[in-house]
């Protein structure tokens, strides 16, 4: 991010930053705390105007802290200039922002959908989309698991479920939402499920879901897309 950067940038009509967690408190590698590192003289120099669009905004284990001293500098200087918006992607990242922050800065932020959402895709064939059936798409997130189902009485034990090394919150979760979707199957034999994995740590999370879920319905109603 040096001059050449400024130029290139000057020369187009708009600057946008999206995509992931770019606003999460993850590193003490940058001047900021999160993975965005460019420096705020960087902004200053740019005329084009500049969106972070739909940055998604958490906090990790660590030295949060310190990074949030850092990042909370860095948003401070990007919300007074009057050719940069910034955006987060959910209502989860905003609150967190308040938690953290405070309301003053929070209402600065504007929230607005991911872009996923806005994905266009067009009418094709596959061997997963099958005839006279409704098609459900599931992610199964294996990142962060300690936040997502934390307690204090396992205190975060390993334990072997099936074979699957899962948490006992992460177990019982995958307990009840496998008999959701096997009670689902029975009402409703032209329901099919898709298991879409994001990270490689995702598979742990169907292997036991699909344990749990049992042989016949894995076998009729489930499938799991690649990992692309």
């Amino acid at each position: 991010f040096d001059q050449a950067f400024v130029q290139e940038v000057n020369r187009h009509d708009l600057f946008l930053i999206g995509g992931g967690g770019f606003f999460g408190l993850t590193t003490d590698k940058t001047f900021t705390g999160t993975p965005i590192d460019i420096p705020i003289e960087i902004f200053r120099q740019i005329k084009t105007p500049i969106v972070f669009y739909a940055l998604g905004f958490h906090t990790m284990d660590g030295h949060v802290d310190e990074r949030a001293a850092k990042f909370r500098t860095y948003l401070e200087s990007l919300l007074t200039m009057d050719h940069v918006l910034v955006s987060v992607r959910n209502d989860g990242s905003l609150e967190d922002l308040r938690r953290v922050f405070g309301e003053g800065l929070a209402s600065q932020v504007y929230v607005c959908p991911d872009g996923g959402f806005f994905c266009e895709t067009t009418e094709s064939s596959h061997i997963e989309l099958e005839v006279e059936t409704r098609t459900i798409a599931l992610q199964l997130g294996g990142d962060r698991l300690e936040k997502r189902f934390s307690s204090r009485a396992s205190k975060w034990k390993k334990v072997f479920q099936k074979g699957t090394s899962l948490s006992f919150e992460t177990a019982h979760f995958l307990r009840q939402l496998a008999a959701v979707f096997a009670q689902t199957f029975e009402s409703h034999n032209a329901v099919r499920l898709v298991l879409v994995p994001h990270i490689p740590a995702d598979f742990n999370m169907i292997d036991g879901f699909l344990k749990e879920v049992g042989h016949y319905h894995a076998r009729n109603h489930i499938t799991v897309a690649p990992y692309l």
